[in-house]
């Protein structure tokens, strides 16, 4: 082996190490130091750009057509570890391209690595025991930046320190949401919350689901989260930071409904999505838009199951939750029919779609409302849901988080059994699928997991999977997937990034999220993750391929793959939790 490369040939390998999707200009000059058969038979390498625990599986993917052998050195005293070949090539449909798999999981020295294959250093390998500690904080703190009514000030915030914006304490009631108690034109208070997505303004129906992940994530690991510290104003009080960012949220959740009647509110939002402008700048009039049924029962979902869980922790807020949920839920049973139409006026995101029929936001309420009350009444409404399905949980469809908490809860055994086996069927699907994918992960288990916000998806699976590994036969093969799940995010994908702002080698610098846009910082705001790769191409942007797995482009442009979400971010951060705590 060579150790001494050419200047040219670590050009020519930092272009490799970009994926199939590198920049041709980049990918033809700078090449005459590095064998042509290296870049002929491994086009790309895929790989976790932050490391691979070192108890835990270790599998790197290299874009090549034939079994390869490959040494593995230590990077420090550059002597050879292991000789390791590489699986057969294996054909991944959603990018059309030819995998091998490199097993490195009986490296389990902590230290830094290479992978060299023909005298080329293909990638930098780091193996390290607390590996996503770091990444938790980093995505948590994401959340921070993302304060609506709040300056983030350079003690938290450092170079992405910003003024308040949006306080919101005078929002108009818009003539969707016009009610006797609350007529048209009246000022109410909503402040607090995150900003959704790449916009500014704030939505039940996101947040319901995004708030639940969180919440589920510190019930999941409460030691793990007591004693992460986080950069935020509240460190130094005695609740869990990552508690205090999520009260921010809470907070402005229960302002959503109307105090009057118990139903809540679709959205905050103006009339049309701002320029690309700091917080501060955004000054038009702020909306309350119409109450819905999708909204309401969202909203009593989340608040029943937050008084079930705050119950020993915030006593006051869970009181707070408790009636809310019970409010909001007799609000959908008075109105079962008050599905959100987007008001001619408001271009905003509806988050709405129009032939849905309610029943998953139904199941989830009836079962979140059912356990943390145990009344009969509850208990009698979610039977009428026996034969609904399961899912992978996204906003537009929450069943599969229903069926999570009735495997957990002990009330009624009959239900128990059913969500355990509801969720143990899932997990096993998803295995089977990722055993026989070319990278070893599941997602594309179901049609149409890449799809706009196709990360948040592969979140999903992680959040849904780690639900499931108690009723499984095989726990170690549950973990093994979650594992390879991460990787994907941080990596093991074929654009060669990682997904994630600020972690990793090549993350997005250009999301679609108007803080990171307009503010003078080259880089992202750290620890939001891209929308991800899918073939929609809705705004229209120039994309490197038409493929499902291929079509990302990191441009403000592109909000259909790199914009970013709080209910992507939120099931994120429940997987980067869940791989340190564990």
């Amino acid at each position: 082996m060579t150790n001494n490369l050419g200047k040219s040939a670590l050009i020519s390998l930092t272009a490799l190490l970009l994926g199939a999707c590198q920049n041709t200009e980049q990918s033809n000059n700078n090449t005459d130091d590095v064998k042509q058969t290296t870049a002929a038979q491994v086009q790309a390498v895929l790989y976790n750009q932050l490391g691979y625990a070192t108890d835990a599986d270790k599998l790197i993917y290299l874009q090549a057509d034939a079994v390869l052998s490959v040494d593995i050195v230590d990077k420090n005293s550059q002597q050879i570890v292991a000789t390791k070949q590489t699986s057969e090539s294996k054909f991944w449909p959603f990018s059309e391209q030819n995998f091998v798999e490199l097993d490195l999981t009986d490296i389990q020295q902590a230290g830094d690595y290479q992978v060299v294959y023909a005298d080329t250093v293909l990638a930098d390998i780091k193996v390290a025991k607390a590996l996503y500690k770091n990444a938790t904080k980093v995505i948590a703190e994401g959340f921070y930046y993302n304060r609506a009514s709040h300056a983030s000030e350079a003690e938290y915030a450092g170079k992405y320190a910003r003024a308040a914006g949006h306080m919101d304490d005078a929002v108009i009631i818009h003539k969707s949401a016009a009610s006797a108690q609350r007529p048209e034109g009246t000022i109410v208070s909503s402040p607090k919350g995150w900003y959704d997505a790449g916009d500014y303004n704030k939505y039940t129906v996101n947040s319901a689901i995004s708030m639940y992940s969180i919440l589920r994530a510190y019930m999941r690991k409460p030691e793990f989260f007591n004693q992460l510290k986080l950069n935020i104003p509240e460190q130094a009080n005695q609740t869990a930071d990552i508690l205090d960012e999520l009260f921010w949220q809470l907070d402005w959740f229960l302002t959503m409904q109307d105090p009057n009647d118990g139903g809540a509110y679709h959205k905050v939002t103006t009339l049309n999505f701002s320029g690309v402008i700091m917080p501060e700048a955004g000054t038009q009039p702020r909306y309350m838009i119409a109450k819905s049924i999708g909204a309401t029962l969202d909203f009593a979902a989340t608040a029943a199951y937050f008084a079930r869980q705050l119950k020993d922790i915030d006593a006051t807020r869970a009181k707070l939750c408790a009636d809310a949920a019970k409010q909001a839920y007799l609000w959908a049973q008075n109105n079962p029919n008050t599905a959100y139409v987007q008001p001619d006026d408001v271009k905003t995101g509806a988050y709405v779609i129009g032939s849905d029929d309610y029943q998953d936001e139904w199941f989830w309420a009836a079962a979140e409302m059912a356990i943390s009350f145990n009344q009969a009444s509850y208990w009698q409404e979610l039977a009428k849901f026996k034969q609904i399905d399961m899912s992978v949980p996204n906003w537009a469809d929450v069943k599969g988080l229903g069926w999570i908490s009735l495997a957990e809860q002990s009330l009624n055994q009959e239900w128990q059994t059913l969500a355990q086996t509801k969720l143990q069927q899932t997990a096993e699907h998803m295995l089977t699928i990722a055993n026989k994918s070319a990278i070893k992960i599941s997602l594309g288990a179901y049609q149409g997991d890449f799809v706009w916000g196709s990360n948040g998806v592969m979140a999903n699976h992680i959040m849904l999977l780690d639900a499931a590994k108690p009723y499984v036969a095989s726990q170690a093969k549950v973990s093994r997937l979650m594992t390879t799940n991460l990787d994907y995010l941080f990596g093991t994908n074929p654009t060669g990034y990682s997904y994630v702002s600020g972690l990793g080698i090549k993350t997005p610098m250009h999301l679609h999220h108007r803080i990171s846009e307009a503010d003078d910082v080259v880089e992202s705001v750290p620890g939001l993750v891209a929308g991800g790769p899918h073939s929609g191409q809705q705004d229209k942007c120039d994309y490197p391929s038409k493929l499902p797995a291929l079509s990302y482009v990191d441009a403000w442009c592109s909000y259909a793959t790199n914009e970013t979400a709080i209910n992507w971010n939120a099931p994120l951060l429940y997987a980067v939790a869940m791989a340190a705590a564990n």
